[in-house]
């Protein structure tokens, strides 16, 4: 493809456009604690803002897409970099609970847990969704992690 096709509305497949959306926004969605001047911060909102829009784009040009979740869990990763921490939650349990057969399922349920454990502070729902994770997911990378936390909310000593 030529440069800059991707970006043409309609041209090329939402995988591509969702990689596109990755790609401008210039880093993860985990950078958002990252120390930068007033400039380059108005600048990075301004890209959030636009990833944002063309993800809502995606989702209504392309409804039951195959990528729906990936496209939840990215509007999600926003959602939390802006601490709007119940929207997050909200799009986690979206995918936990309509893409529980989709790649990202056990890491929206992960970062569900952690959400109602530190931002939410409901430690009981959290410690319900580390459970359901190390149980119904016992072979994610976060099983190992799901298991500890449930085990120190639960009152347990872990080393």
């Amino acid at each position: 493809a030529l440069p800059g096709a991707a970006e043409q509305e309609g041209q090329c497949d939402p995988g591509d456009q969702a990689a596109a959306v990755l790609q401008r926004t210039g880093r993860g969605l985990e950078d958002r604690d990252e120390v930068q001047g007033p400039e380059r911060a108005v600048q990075q909102e301004h890209r959030d803002q636009e990833a944002e829009v063309k993800l809502d784009s995606l989702q209504q040009q392309y409804p039951d897409h195959g990528l729906d979740d990936d496209v939840l869990y990215l509007k999600a990763g926003l959602a939390e970099k802006d601490r709007d921490f119940q929207t997050a939650a909200n799009l986690y349990e979206e995918i936990v609970t309509q893409h529980a057969d989709e790649i990202r399922a056990d890491n929206a349920l992960f970062k569900l847990a952690s959400l109602y454990e530190y931002e939410l502070v409901d430690l009981e729902k959290a410690k319900s969704l580390y459970e359901k994770l190390f149980i119904e997911f016992s072979n994610s990378t976060f099983a190992v992690d799901a298991r500890k936390r449930y085990r120190i909310l639960r009152g347990d000593q872990v080393q």
